[in-house]
């Protein structure tokens, strides 16, 4: 008899990874199958800055839901680090004798820079016109040359020539200044440039009035390039993790609408635990949402982690009755057996039980969705 339930070699499990669900062609499928918890509204709570969690555990997954779904009224995208991004901080280092408060500045005016320009590409025109905003913009589009990218690499040469960056913005925001006196910028002066840029940058986003909320995810921090330093990768990221501290809660609390701004890192539990920041654990209890999957044997059936697996299934049935099914039906169709208890030395144990016994947490959620 015809239960209605698709077979199982219908059924798709997915990509390994989670970035390639931003293509539209599979938005759709990523949209059904995604567990939508709470931890989508605690990512949008305005004092959560870190989305923690080990590999696998779905930090890529939920900031794609976001970036893909417009979510309370909110704008989310992702920007990544790569083996590139790394390789121009470490050059710069060495060019500029970087220390880590000055990685910190870098990274200030570079997640400016990516705001700003989410925020224009974003938000309706009007609220531009006649503002210094504007005026930035043409700058950085001079800077360009009307080609900038939303991405690290791109930002980070706005800063490695912060000479010519801040001249262009002195240029045309020289009448918005109130100030006729000429500044002169000059490359021995790099850590002025930047603080010159900073300055512009928050002046222009407090002289508009943004009517959305925005955040920009910060992915790929997790994973170091094999031909860069450890110790190198952990200035790098430890000046992000300031950076982002430091904008989300003083900066972007200086005016309401800034309010709406937010930038979020997404790192593990241990990465997370060597940036140094103040008051570490009270960090982690206000500002982190912290992906966790692990369940017992007694509990694991109204546990997130069966109810990721089990929707998985159920979400791609033709049949709405079983789209719509209890949690577990699914499963039980598709995995109808019991597997032996050695405690009880009887066929007692459900299958799910034996596949996280079999793989760990992360490789069932990695494995099946992530």
């Amino acid at each position: 008899m015809d239960s209605g339930y698709k077979k199982i070699t219908d059924i798709n499990f997915g990509e390994y990874d989670a970035t390639n669900y931003r293509d539209s062609s599979s938005r759709d499928l990523f949209n059904r199958i995604f567990y939508r918890d709470n931890r989508v509204d605690q990512i949008l709570e305005n004092n959560k800055y870190f989305v923690l969690g080990d590999k696998g555990t779905g930090k890529t997954a939920y900031s794609v839901y976001l970036s893909n779904n417009i979510v309370d009224d909110t704008y989310a995208s992702i920007v990544y680090m790569g083996e590139t991004e790394y390789g121009k901080f470490v050059r710069l280092k060495e060019q500029r004798d970087l220390i880590l408060s000055d990685y910190t500045d870098v990274w200030r005016v570079i997640l400016l820079l990516l705001m700003s320009d989410k925020i224009y590409k974003t938000e309706d025109r009007s609220i531009f016109n006649g503002k210094s905003f504007s005026k930035l913009k043409e700058a950085i589009d001079d800077f360009y040359y009307c080609a900038f990218k939303p991405e690290i690499k791109s930002a980070i040469e706005f800063v490695e020539q912060a000479k010519d960056s801040a001249t262009m913005v002195f240029e045309h925001l020289r009448g918005e200044m109130g100030d006729s006196k000429e500044i002169k910028f000059s490359d021995t002066r790099f850590q002025s440039n930047l603080m010159f840029l900073e300055k512009q940058f928050i002046s222009a986003l407090e002289g508009i009035k943004v009517s959305k909320k925005h955040i920009i995810f910060i992915d790929g921090i997790d994973v170091r390039p094999d031909n860069i330093n450890y110790n190198e990768y952990l200035e790098c990221i430890k000046g992000l993790a300031q950076a982002v501290w430091v904008l989300n809660t003083s900066t972007f609390q200086s005016k309401k609408s800034l309010k709406k701004l937010k930038i979020m890192l997404l790192i593990r539990p241990d990465i997370f635990d060597q940036m140094g920041l103040h008051n570490m654990n009270n960090k982690l209890n206000d500002n982190c949402v912290l992906l966790e999957w692990r369940t017992t044997y007694q509990h694991y059936r109204t546990s997130g982690l069966f109810e990721v697996v089990d929707k998985l299934f159920r979400s791609q049935q033709d049949v709405p009755e079983l789209r719509n099914a209890k949690v577990g039906e699914a499963w039980d169709h598709y995995f109808p057996f019991k597997v032996f208890n050695h405690k009880e030395h009887a066929l007692s144990d459900s299958s799910f039980i034996r596949e996280c016994e079999t793989f760990s947490v992360n490789n069932v959620l990695e494995g099946l969705l992530w």
